[in-house]
């Protein structure tokens, strides 16, 4: 059984003398792998012979540390085929004894990783490509929150002079024409500083336990003054504990609450549900409100940023809040979804790791 073990493995066993480390014994695998033509040409080889001179000195480090340990273990090394190639492996190592405990022979077994290694490979690159991304991101995010900010309260600025001197001289279309671009300067600046804020999150600040139900309290003082104006109704479930970035967390609750009472029909109050139950390993959470509604169509783009529904052009707002809601709970490793039906509400529904 042992033997068959051996010669069948997928993997390359060498058998090493001892004292010599030369090879006595090798598999199938140690053949095909190295490309050698038959196992003669590798026995009475020493092991060293598989290393180049640039890894002979791991290979001794290695040996050093059988002697000491008795046992190698995940080790990751580079040996040579017959052709000079360079073959990534990870190294294990024990002693094959007799009845007393002598050491026959000493087996090496490498387990060929060059298809890993190009993976890795290709995972540096993908990092080092996304850093590179996330530092343009970043140029360009500080390029449109300070370099555009400046021309942009010119323009408005001038338009403030200019409704205010030449509105008696204008007619109607003209005053509209100030009017507009009154409107678009102030939005756009509106949109620079939610792009700049959705930029820095998760920059800052560390993961640490946190009471989502307290924190969800000072979320509703905050919003205390634009609570009692619409006469809204904050219900609370039990919300556990989490690990997680409370900012951040601070800011998925308020957006979602103030979406929900600001979307709310003029001839209703808001009311909004928030509870949680767990998951496995996460916790559902739930914001539950009675607004207008978000159709079939809008769900699957609500979470774009910039993104606003026409239905809802009416309504004040960048088209970001939503946005940085989905970034939140990306950034604590889970997912979001909407239920919603028009006129009747909608619900909001994120998981995140407990």
């Amino acid at each position: 059984r042992f033997k068959s073990f051996y010669e069948e493995d997928p993997v390359m066993h060498i058998s090493l003398h001892p004292q010599t480390y030369k090879i006595v014994h090798c598999n199938k695998m140690t053949v095909k792998q190295l490309k050698y033509e038959s196992k003669e040409e590798l026995v009475g080889k020493s092991i060293y012979d598989l290393y180049s001179e640039d890894s002979q000195v791991e290979a001794l480090k290695s040996s050093k540390e059988f002697a000491e340990k008795g046992v190698l273990v995940n080790l990751e090394q580079k040996i040579l085929n017959k052709n000079g190639a360079t073959v990534p492996v990870i190294l294990n190592a024990i002693a094959e004894t007799d009845e007393d405990d002598n050491i026959i022979t000493i087996r090496y077994t490498f387990v060929e990783i060059a298809a890993l290694k190009i993976a890795e490979d290709q995972l540096k690159q993908q990092k080092a490509d996304l850093e590179r991304a996330n530092r343009d991101l970043e140029q360009f995010v500080s390029i449109c929150s300070h370099d555009l900010q400046e021309p942009l309260s010119t323009i408005k600025f001038g338009i403030d002079i200019l409704g205010k001197i030449y509105t008696p001289i204008l007619d109607e279309k003209g005053q509209n024409y100030v009017s507009y671009i009154k409107q678009a300067s102030t939005r756009l600046s509106e949109q620079i500083r939610a792009l700049l804020e959705h930029s820095r999150i998760g920059r800052n600040g560390e993961k640490k336990i946190i009471n989502v139900g307290e924190l969800v309290e000072v979320v509703k003082y905050d919003l205390g003054k634009r609570i009692k104006d619409t006469k809204a109704k904050i219900h609370i479930g039990d919300l556990p504990q989490i690990e997680g970035y409370e900012i951040e967390l601070r800011l998925l609750f308020q957006n979602l609450i103030s979406n929900a009472i600001k979307y709310t029909p003029e001839d209703r109050n808001p009311e909004v549900r928030i509870s949680a139950y767990r998951e496995e390993e996460y916790w559902v959470f739930s914001v539950v409100d009675n607004g207008v509604g978000i159709s079939k169509e809008d769900q699957d783009k609500i979470f774009t940023i910039f993104n606003r529904v026409k239905k809802h052009d009416n309504y004040e707002g960048t088209g970001v809040g939503l946005a940085h809601v989905e970034k939140i709970v990306h950034l604590h490793d889970g997912t979001i979804w909407v239920d919603s039906q028009e006129g009747v509400g909608s619900s909001f529904y994120f998981k995140i790791k407990a």
